[in-house]
């Protein structure tokens, strides 16, 4: 079968999904680049705060399929709480630091667990403990989209 010669070249909107044609293409870029974000903060497998905070709980979350048990981080900031779960056990040893203990943007403050994903929830302020809700189920009333909030931090 011969090869069509095709040397049309079109330049490209710079949204890629609005080039293609998909429905709410800024949207899905968006969520693309909050895809790409979290991607690069996992390869480092180790999670930096983005801003200051205290630090409200930490639990066991959810056992990996390698058995470790994983834990939740909590956070609280200014306006609401972030649960960073799947982290490993140790990270308050390795950090040094306790529930109680204020953290500075940069610092480093877990290690991600076996499961090489970590949980990004945000919740109402003055959360101490994750909701957890399966898909399909209805949405917890302090569970909050972090949507907004991990875009302002991508921007920085």
């Amino acid at each position: 079968m011969a090869r069509k010669n095709d040397d049309t070249v079109t330049r490209g909107s710079g949204n890629v999904f609005a080039d293609i044609g998909l429905d709410h293409p800024e949207e899905v870029l968006a969520k693309a680049r909050i895809v790409e974000t979290i991607a690069g903060l996992l390869e480092r497998k180790q999670i930096t705060q983005q801003e200051a905070g205290k630090i409200v709980n930490f639990y066991a979350f959810y056992p990996a399929k390698s058995g470790e048990m994983t834990f939740a981080l909590l956070i609280e900031h200014n306006d609401f709480v972030v649960n960073y779960g799947e982290v490993k056990a140790n990270s308050n040893k390795i950090y040094k630091w306790k529930i109680g203990d204020n953290v500075e943007a940069g610092q480093a403050i877990a290690r991600v667990s076996a499961t090489a994903m970590t949980h990004f929830e945000t919740y109402m302020k003055g959360t101490t403990r994750n909701e957890r809700f399966m898909k399909g189920g209805s949405r917890p009333p302090h569970l909050l989209n972090p949507t907004v909030y991990l875009l302002e931090m991508n921007s920085i």
